[in-house]
């Protein structure tokens, strides 16, 4: 529970460009936790994983985020985006970055009355696998509108679409040798298969799909987790010697022999 790091939560609906409510979790410190102190904390804005096809505040609470409750004081705010099958690309995109663009324009009726003070200077963009990949195309989406953020942090990113890898064969060779473990290729392919409206939809090219394809140019710092034995292992990697190219401040981790969902 979310108490015993001496957090506490909200939910809060958001509408979204198509009348449909998105439900966002917001955590804060405590008022023991930060000794009755109303300070300004850095916000962390969260994309689950979950291949698009699953996942929710739960799971990645219980991945990564519940980890940096227990040893940072950060508010987080996380989406529950719309998922595949039952809706397709770019619905999560949309999700996101509508919940995103409301909580900017209001956050005095979102996030006031927290034990804390958002910092919204300090905007975070961080997800796990899928989610990651939303936080990297969220980072591309709010360079060109003007939006500012202080990082991006990536945790085995799912950043390309399988078919599109830049590289001869258009796939990548961590695709072909990590085929095992909660995440394999195979696993992989049907994440991205259920995305799509049709099977000849080509919209895999997208950088909003495949933001290993976009422009990196102008991007805020990075910092990236790969796993060593996972399908996305090229990915994460090209993506960080892309940002580096570039000139974006890019942190990369290989963390060798483990899976996916270390």
């Amino acid at each position: 529970p979310i108490e015993l790091v001496n957090y506490e939560c909200r939910h809060i609906e958001i509408p979204v460009r198509d009348g449909a409510k998105v439900g966002i979790k917001v955590s804060c410190p405590n008022a023991a936790r930060l000794n009755s102190k109303r300070i300004h904390l850095p916000v962390l804005f969260v994309t689950h994983g979950g291949g698009y096809i699953s996942g929710s505040h739960a799971s990645e609470e219980a991945w990564l985020i519940r980890s940096l409750q227990e040893r940072f004081e950060i508010i987080t705010i996380s989406v529950e985006y719309r998922l595949a099958p039952e809706h397709k690309y770019p619905t999560w995109i949309n999700d996101a970055w509508d919940v995103l663009v409301q909580l900017l324009k209001d956050s005095n009726s979102y996030l006031s009355g927290l034990p804390a003070i958002c910092d919204l200077s300090k905007l975070i963009l961080i997800g796990s696998s899928a989610g990651a990949g939303i936080s990297a195309v969220l980072s591309q989406v709010c360079r060109d509108e003007g939006v500012p953020v202080f990082g991006v942090v990536l945790n085995v990113p799912m950043l390309c679409e399988y078919r599109h890898f830049p590289s001869e064969s258009g796939i990548s060779r961590s695709y072909l040798e990590c085929n095992q473990g909660i995440l394999g290729s195979a696993q992989l392919a049907t994440c991205w298969n259920s995305i799509f409206a049709s099977s000849s939809d080509r919209s895999g090219e997208d950088p909003r799909v495949s933001p290993l394809l976009g422009n990196l140019d102008g991007l805020p710092p990075h910092l990236i987790f790969v796993a060593g034995r996972d399908p996305l292992r090229d990915e994460g990697i090209e993506y960080a010697n892309r940002l580096v190219k570039s000139s974006v401040p890019a942190t990369l981790h290989v963390y060798k022999g483990v899976p996916h969902h270390f």
